[in-house]
């Protein structure tokens, strides 16, 4: 698989485990902190994000647009 293919699967899944963090402040893995989350979320945005819940929160948003830009793209692709 090529990562243009894994990459949407992973923001999702970086989704989910921000919304689940800023919620009830609970880690979906031992691996989820705040900062890595802050820092995943860079990668993919480009933008840097404070460890805090409004950081986050900023991280959510923008990666939920990203997301959303590349479904529509890859659906865009497959329509024709």
């Amino acid at each position: 698989m090529a990562t243009s293919e894994i990459n949407p699967m992973r923001i999702a899944v970086l989704i989910s485990s921000i919304q689940l963090y800023l919620s009830s402040g609970l880690k979906s893995t031992r691996t989820a902190t705040p900062t890595n989350m802050s820092r995943w979320a860079s990668e993919y945005t480009g933008r840097a994000y404070k460890r805090s819940s409004a950081g986050l929160q900023m991280a959510l948003v923008d990666l939920k647009a990203l997301y959303d830009n590349i479904i529509e793209a890859s659906s865009e692709k497959y329509a024709d």
